[in-house]
């Protein structure tokens, strides 16, 4: 029976929406998913629960109708077995009845054998009767069957896409512990770049204090050289008079 299902089984799972594949999405979009985990483990498990709630409705809906179906066969064949043999009892019975008055009326056998023919004829129109009503009860069977194997069809297909969904989420997941990693590695880097902060600070303080000193030294040297080059021209010109002076001197010794 599987194999005159496939067309329409390859028909079923034509019409369901094609495989999302597991392929990864960009970083950003990730981070942006990261955040909803917890939403998307939850519509998970709500997604199975409801799952799980369908197939034990189906499967409880199924045995019910099929149990309704086989009771109402086995009243309906029951029924018209009864309603046979009675008919059969009946025409056997006016039979005989027709067959004991036959000997004392011999005229009327006739009628009797019309009477036996028509129940016959009720007899066999009740046979076919139960051959319709087990007819259209083949039939239920074959739809409910042809529903059996489309809700299958469809459950596979959930089944598919619950499967690419949880592959999609351990991806996420593997993605998100790796961003944890890189997160732990940048906290670090963050305190060595602190660190190295506070080291930079406490060296650029020094350069300034050494410029500063510096620059104090520099205008003290630059004061104090002032005020040497000052005594040195004072000397120079205290050296020139005294050697004018003894050139005078001597001047007015030649002369004298």
């Amino acid at each position: 029976m599987a194999s005159s299902f496939m067309p329409l089984i390859e028909a079923i799972e034509g019409d369901q929406p094609r495989r999302r594949t597991g392929a990864k999405k960009p970083d950003g979009e990730q981070t942006e998913g990261m955040v909803h985990l917890p939403e998307v483990e939850k519509a998970l498990e709500a997604g199975r629960a409801a799952f799980e709630n369908v197939s034990k409705a189906f499967l409880a809906g199924r045995a019910i109708d099929r149990m309704a179906l086989s009771q109402h066969y086995q009243a309906l064949l029951a029924q018209q077995a009864a309603d046979f043999a009675a008919e059969r009892l009946a025409a056997e019975e006016r039979e005989a009845d027709y067959e004991d008055a036959a000997s004392a009326a011999g005229d009327e056998v006739w009628d009797k054998d019309a009477a036996v023919e028509a129940a016959l004829v009720r007899a066999v129109t009740a046979e076919s009767m139960r051959d319709t009503a087990k007819a259209t009860l083949s039939e239920a069977i074959h739809k409910h069957e042809l529903d059996r194997v489309r809700v299958t069809a469809e459950n596979e297909a959930l089944q598919r896409d619950l499967a690419a969904l949880m592959e999609e989420v351990t991806s996420l997941k593997a993605t998100i512990d790796a961003m944890s990693g890189l997160r732990t590695e940048n906290a670090v880097l963050t305190e060595k770049t602190a660190t190295q902060s506070d080291q930079i600070a406490q060296v650029q303080a020094l350069l300034r204090e050494c410029e500063t000193r510096h620059e104090r030294d520099r205008s003290a040297w630059e004061a104090e050289l002032a005020n040497e080059r000052e005594r040195s021209s004072k000397r120079e010109a205290d050296l020139l008079a005294w050697l004018g002076k003894q050139n005078r001197s001597i001047d007015d010794a030649s002369v004298a």
